[in-house]
């Protein structure tokens, strides 16, 4: 019998998609901000790999390899004050995927996952770290959702 729960995962190349946050904007220019999505999306994958039966070792499911190809994060920020700064974060993720369905076929697909988001990240330079962090996170669960619909 089928899973119901979607196919499982796996990440090829996943160090691909790491790169440095782009800042446009005076504020917090010189404050570096790495944005390591391969880490981020092994956590991701090894969860939603969990939701599937423990026992589905039998070959009954589809799999799926993610072989991320880049990834990209740009963070404008503007305003009179670091207190009153708006920041917008977009971060894409572009990868191929692989798909393995139970009959032996191979299907390639591209992907892409981005999301855009707005706020205000007060009057510290850290806390464009923690935003950009939010937002990729969001990003590679889009790029999860795509996959497991595959």
């Amino acid at each position: 019998m089928p899973s119901t729960t979607g196919p499982a995962i796996s990440l090829s190349g996943a160090a691909a998609a790491d790169h440095r946050v782009i800042v446009a904007s005076n504020y917090c220019q010189a404050y570096h901000i790495e944005n390591p999505v391969s880490l981020l999306l092994q956590n991701l994958v090894a969860d939603v790999n969990l939701t599937g039966t423990q026992s589905d070792t039998s070959g009954d499911r589809a799999t799926v390899t993610l072989r991320l190809i880049s990834g990209s994060t740009v963070l404008r920020c503007m305003g009179k004050s670091d207190l009153a700064t708006m920041c917008k974060n977009r971060v894409k993720i572009f990868a191929e995927a692989s798909v393995t369905h139970v009959d032996g076929s191979v299907a390639a697909v591209p992907l892409v996952a981005q999301v855009e988001r707005e706020g205000r990240v007060g009057g510290f330079c850290g806390n464009i770290a923690r935003y950009t962090g939010i937002v990729t996170r969001e990003a590679a669960i889009d790029l999860l959702r795509q996959a497991r619909a595959l």
